[in-house]
C-alpha cells in the first residue's frame, strides 16, 4: 500500500522464512506419526490443514509485493 519496495522485499524475503518454518513443522509431525503418537494421529488432520492455510495466507501476503518489484525490477 505505501509503495516501499524495501518493504515489498522484505515481505518476499520473509515469506521464504515463513515457508521453511512450515516445513520443518510438517517433519516433525511425520515423525511423530511414525512414532505413532495417539496424540498426533488423533490431530493430524488439524495439524495438516493449519499448515495449509498458513501456506496458503503467506501466499497472498507475498503476493502483494510481487507487482511492486516487478515494476522496480526488484524480483529475482
Amino acid at each position: 500500500m505505501s509503495e516501499d519496495v524495501g518493504l515489498a522485499r522484505e515481505l518476499v524475503e520473509q515469506k521464504e522464512k515463513v515457508r521453511d518454518v512450515e516445513q520443518i513443522l510438517e517433519r516433525t509431525h511425520l515423525k511423530r506419526l511414525r512414532q505413532g503418537l495417539t496424540e498426533s494421529i488423533e490431530t493430524s488432520a488439524i495439524h495438516l490443514e493449519l499448515l495449509r492455510s498458513l501456506k496458503m495466507v503467506n501466499t497472498s501476503f507475498a503476493m502483494i509485493a510481487y507487482p511492486l518489484l516487478e515494476e522496480h525490477v526488484e524480483l529475482l
